[in-house]
Parts: C-alpha cells; structure tokens; sequence
C-alpha cells in the first residue's frame, strides 16, 4: 500500500526536526552557568615575634600554599621584600617584591571607607600562582617589625571548561555541560533511530532515498552544533566579554561585612582612569576569575576597603571583569585614586607593564569600557576640565588640576601607576574613545 510508507516518510524529516527543536529549546534557555566558584580563604601568619625587629637580609618561611601574598609590617614605611615560592619539585624562585603601595592609592580622605582602611604598612598584593608550595619573605632594604604574611587561596573554579569559558567571556547559557550533552546526545540518537527506522522501511528506489536523506542528516548536525557552541553573554550591551561577579564568584559577604551600607552611588561619570594591578603577568586565562577573587578578598581583608578598589578590571586576553559591586549601569565610588574617586571610573589592566607592554586585547577592552561607559553616562571623552580633588601627596585639598576624560593614575597622583608602557598608549585609548563615540 504506497499510500501510507508515503505517510511515514514524510513524518521522518518531521519527527527528527521535532527532536532539533526540543533539544535546541533546553541547550539555550537560561539558567546557570557552568562552574561554581570555590571559596577563597585568607589568613594572616606572623613571620617574626611581637615588636621584633629586623634588617636587611632577614628571612622567613612558611608551608602555606597560597595563591596570592602581601606583607604587613610595623616601622619604615619605605622598606621593601622579596617573595621567594617553593614549588612541588622543592625549587625557590623568585615570585615578586612588594612594598607599600603609592600613597595616592585608595579611598578619598574623609570618606568612611577611609576611615575603615587598614593601619600600619600594607603591601599590594602579589599573585603568584596555582604550583605553591611553601613562601618565603626577605627584607631587602629599610628596616621593619612585626612582620606579617597575608595569604590568600583564591583556587580555579572546580569545572575547567567553565572556569576557562569564564576567563575568555565566553559564558555557555542553559544547564550544565553534561547535562546539555546528555540531552544533546538523546536527541541525536532519536534523530537517528528515525533515519535508521525510515531507510529501512522505505521501498523507494534508492535515487530517491539518497536525495531525502541529507536532509534528515543536516538536522541531525544541527542538533550537534547547537549543543557545543558556546554562547556569547554580554550583559551590557555595547561591551562584550563582561565577566560578571556572580561568574567570577565574588563573595558579596565580604563587602557587606565592611561595608552593610552598599556602595556610594554618583549622580555623574566625568572621567576614567587607566592603572594596572602590579601582579604578575605571568597567568593564564584561566587564572583570571581566581585572580581577580583573590585581589577582591586582599582589597577587602587586608587593605580594609569596602570592596574590590576598581570599578572594571582586565585581563592580557582581552576579558573584562565586573569591580566594585553595581558600577556596570551605574556610577559607584571607588577606591582606586585617592582624591580623585568622586564621580570617576577605575580600570585595571591585571599586571605591571612598568617595562612589560600591554597586550592589544587588553588595550582594546581598557576602550570597550570606556567607550560603554562614557556612551551610557554622557560624558564628552574629548572635553578636558578642570577637577577640584579631596587632596593626597601630590595635590592638596581643593587644587583644580586639568584632566582628560581618558586620564591614568599617575596624572592625579604620585605613582608610576599604570606602568609607563600603558602611558605610551593612552593618547591612543583617549583618540579611539571620542572616535567611536562620534566625536
């Protein structure tokens, strides 16, 4: 009976689109992503005895396994140390030195996030890694006491393909990766029972079984296609690559203790400025949710911030990470340029590019920022102005100095911050910014 073989081929192609659609609607809708953030801890480890001092050549060790390090110590606050790491082959290597940051760093004077800032001498922090396996701290010069470790244990995120998508931007939506591909993997097989089940029914001449069978196939690919390619998630429009705190697992804990109040929002943006974090540059890209963890529990722990000090960071590869809490649509105070914070913006390129250039990801996604940001908040990027600081080393209170809307650290400030290499590019930044803005 020709009539109903018809019938049942032409449900073929039908049945395996269904199976297309259905696995297509559960790979993409929204929902979670791939990996959850470990916990980060921190701890504080005294290196010396209460009011011991110490000179030039003393060391100390420790067994902890950290990822990041800072050193606070009691007396000269010019003194400087170096951070040795032990990896699991029992070779030291040198990981960084550290001292205080610039005194132009931080909250405004005056303002109750300074009030809760940490006393005595604090380091920058020092990323220095996953293959730790004990510290070692060595003045080099000045004399101190009192010395403390800062450590933090900032590890990646447990699922590597979620950690690396995290680090590149590139956020898969939907449900997990194993479950999108049991699903994946359900409909493929549905797809292809009824290729199976329709070329052995089918009593057609083979000519015309060879034309309706590449089509079954093709839906077939695109249910494969579908669940493998990754999403891209740009929760601001405009800006692409954003890695939101919940992706990089920010613990909000951690700025409501500090801070229960939230963040001080800004009624205007009149400018960015540019800094780098003097980390490492040795990391990779999935590295950077953890790192820049470990630089939001340093801020908030050791320095006494109330939250990561900028407002966007980014990394070498070109991803941008959401800062301080609320500051992606809004303007939120941070604590990056001390004196200069109300009504600007910080962006961090993760690294020291003192003689290290920037890579051109990291200098294209410093203009994505500002570019979202000085379209959503208005602000002319080629109108220079005069800005009225709360003071700090290098201006007193109430000096007007001149700024561009793209500025850097070391022009409101006494600082080598962003590192001479990204001054070389600023004027770039500054030109290509009022450019795609229409200006």
């Amino acid at each position: 009976m020709p009539a109903p073989r018809r019938r049942r081929l032409t449900l073929l192609p039908v049945g395996a689109a269904l199976s297309v659609v259905l696995t297509t609607a559960f790979v993409v809708m929204p929902g979670q992503e791939d990996a959850s953030a470990p916990q980060t801890t921190t701890e504080q480890v005294d290196l010396t005895q209460p009011g011991e001092p110490v000179a030039p050549g003393w060391s100390a060790e420790t067994e902890r396994a950290p990822n990041l390090v800072g050193v606070e110590w009691q007396g000269d606050p010019a003194a400087s140390f170096t951070i040795e790491t032990r990896d699991a082959t029992g070779t030291w290597a040198t990981a960084g030195s550290l001292s205080t940051p610039p005194p132009d760093e931080g909250p405004d004077d005056g303002s109750p996030e300074a009030a809760g800032r940490a006393g005595g001498n604090v380091s920058e922090p020092l990323w220095v890694g996953d293959d730790v396996t004990g510290v070692r701290v060595r003045l080099d010069d000045g004399s101190a006491a009192d010395v403390d470790l800062h450590t933090v244990d900032s590890p990646p995120a447990s699922a590597p393909d979620g950690a690396a998508a995290a680090a590149a931007g590139v956020l898969r939506a939907g449900a997990s990766t194993a479950d999108r591909l049991v699903i994946a993997a359900i409909g493929i097989a549905f797809a292809g029972i009824l290729v199976a089940w329709g070329v052995r029914r089918d009593r057609r001449p083979p000519r015309r079984r060879r034309r309706a069978l590449p089509v079954t196939v093709g839906l077939v690919v695109v249910v494969a296609l579908t669940a493998c390619a990754p999403v891209k998630r740009a929760p601001v429009p405009g800006m692409a690559n954003v890695v939101t705190r919940a992706s990089w697992g920010a613990d909000e804990n951690l700025r409501l203790t500090n801070c229960p109040e939230g963040p001080t929002y800004m009624s205007s943006l009149q400018f960015g400025v540019v800094h780098h974090t003097v980390n490492s540059n040795n990391y990779s890209s999935w590295d950077g949710p953890a790192l820049v963890r470990g630089i939001y529990a340093y801020h908030t722990r050791s320095l006494g911030y109330c939250d990561i000090g900028y407002n966007f960071l980014v990394d070498k590869y070109g991803a941008v990470y959401e800062g301080r809490y609320g500051g992606i649509d809004q303007v939120v105070m941070g604590a990056h340029a001390r004196g200069f914070n109300t009504s600007s913006l910080g962006v961090a390129i993760i690294g020291d590019y003192r003689t290290t250039p920037p890579t051109n990801e990291a200098i294209e996604a410093v203009k994505q920022v500002l570019v979202y940001k000085f379209g959503h908040h208005r602000t002319n990027p080629r109108a220079y102005f005069y800005y009225t600081t709360t003071g700090n080393e290098k201006y007193g209170p109430g000096t007007q100095v001149l700024l561009a809307p793209t500025s850097y650290h070391q022009a409101t400030g006494s600082t080598e911050c962003p590192g001479q290499r990204v001054i070389d590019r600023i004027p770039e930044i500054y030109d290509q910014v009022a450019t795609r803005l229409g200006y």
